[in-house]
């Protein structure tokens, strides 16, 4: 008779144990940089939605005394003259 034993030699619970910690450690790792990373694309998309902003005022702004300086050109020649030097001219809008 041989001393058969029904016992495995090597017990798997620690190794599994030791794969499922550090799988959940590296997706605790990926979703905590994913949320940086998002927080980070958030506030950069609101900084870049002020600076947008910013500048179509600052293009209407433009726009209006370009418009204040063509009208007024018509009567006076200082005006002319700074439109003749940098030839600024109204463009007709595009068509559909």
């Amino acid at each position: 008779m041989s001393d058969y034993n029904d016992e495995p030699l090597f017990d798997a619970f620690l190794p599994v144990t030791l794969l499922a910690l550090s799988m959940t450690i590296i997706l605790g790792w990926q979703i905590f940089n994913d949320l940086q990373t998002r927080s980070s694309w958030q506030a950069q998309y609101e900084q870049r939605k002020q600076l947008v902003d910013q500048s179509s005022k600052v293009q209407g702004g433009l726009e209006a005394m370009i418009n204040d300086l063509l009208s007024l050109a018509e009567t006076d020649k200082d005006a002319k003259a700074v439109i003749d030097k940098y030839q600024i001219k109204r463009n007709t809008p595009p068509a559909k």
